[in-house]
């Protein structure tokens, strides 16, 4: 989570997203994270100009709305997810429950709840503990379902799992990214010409870029096939991407080390068997995987009992081009091949969010107290 400081300047992603989420706790005032509700493209939280500054709309120009008729919408549930994952475990019979949109007083700098003031913080807070005490739940509590998510400002609390009418303030601590940075790994995964550094040049191995090709034949983000014609497959501008960044390998032990127990030894034995072959590897179209590789764009099962994992952004502006909310297109090649490992998938999706959603999101500006 991100101390909040009502008297600084708005923060850097506050144009990405169109969904906040607060803590609940006063002192420090939190801001436990943000994302991008694809599906209303245009309601965005931009209403207040920066100190010696343009309006923040006008930096960043209206996009038009994406053309989604296939595609989810972010959801309920995927909210929950995300709080879940990038929050520590709440205490011991204890859930987060999100209540919102909040509607947000008048007389702010900005749509942001962390700028009210502490009493008016405190009363939009404290009447839905004593009236949840009573009896009377929130009517805006944020059901785990599949309903799209409204764009707005939520508040965190914790509700006793055994008692729903006893909820608490909460400021849950993020947990630890482990991954800060990931070395690019596009040299050796597109055209056969393409130049190698002095480090892949000791690790690679030759079949993965072969064996990811022949399994998927199609970009694996978007659904572009791979154009076929009588002299070969034309592979030019398609690369196979590692899920688990092949620059980060040599530090799997450190990354894992922040896992749980069953999670960190599968990862770490997946690591070191499949880390350079096609388990560890997703056929995409080259620029695709500049955003895969800065995590603006990752794949999640949005249900525990989903089969095929959905595509997910983060950010407005992020990942040019790509759909959200789509199924990953399955492979049209060989069968034979292994597929994707999805515990790799999950962690990418954890330090997707991590980077992105927990907190400001990236870059995080030096007014942010980590």
């Amino acid at each position: 989570m991100s101390q909040w400081n009502p008297a600084a300047p708005l923060y850097d992603n506050l144009d990405q997203r169109n969904i906040q989420v607060w803590g609940t706790t006063q002192q420090p005032r939190m801001l436990l994270g943000g994302c991008y509700q694809w599906q209303f493209p245009n309601a965005m939280p931009w209403t207040a100009q920066p100190p010696n500054a343009a309006p923040i709309a006008a930096v960043v120009p209206a996009l038009p709305a994406p053309n989604l008729p296939a595609a989810a919408a972010l959801t309920n549930m995927d909210l929950h997810r995300f709080m879940n994952i990038i929050a520590t475990v709440p205490p011991a019979g204890n859930r987060i429950l999100l209540v919102g949109p909040i509607t947000v007083p008048n007389g702010l700098r900005s749509d942001l709840l962390g700028d009210a003031s502490a009493p008016v913080f405190n009363s939009i807070v404290n009447p839905i503990i004593a009236n949840a005490l009573a009896g009377q739940l929130p009517a805006n509590i944020v059901p785990e379902d599949q309903q799209a998510v409204a764009p707005g400002q939520y508040l965190c609390f914790l509700q006793d799992v055994t008692n729903a009418q006893h909820i608490l303030v909460y400021g849950p601590t993020l947990k630890q990214n482990s991954v800060l940075t990931r070395q690019v790994t596009r040299a050796n995964t597109g055209t056969a010409t393409g130049a190698l550094t002095p480090a892949t040049k000791l690790t690679r191995q030759k079949d993965f870029r072969p064996d990811t090709r022949a399994r998927d034949m199609i970009c694996r983000v978007t659904g572009v096939p791979v154009p076929l014609r009588a002299r070969g497959a034309n592979f030019s501008a398609f690369e196979a991407a590692h899920v688990w960044g092949h620059g980060m390998v040599k530090d799997v032990i450190y990354i894992t080390s922040f896992e749980p127990g069953p999670v960190q030894a599968v990862l770490r034995q997946l690591v070191q068997s499949d880390a350079d072959k096609p388990r560890n590897g997703l056929l995409m179209l080259a620029h695709m995987h500049v955003f895969f590789d800065d995590y603006q764009l990752s794949f999640s099962r949005p249900a525990p009992n989903s089969l095929v994992p959905r595509g997910y952004k983060f950010e407005r502006g992020g990942a040019t081009g790509f759909t959200p909310g789509l199924p990953m297109f399955a492979s049209q090649g060989d069968p034979a091949i292994a597929a994707t490992a999805p515990e790799f998938l999950d962690f990418h999706f954890k330090t997707a969010l991590l980077w992105h959603v927990g907190g400001t999101g990236r870059p995080r500006p030096a007014r942010i107290q980590p």
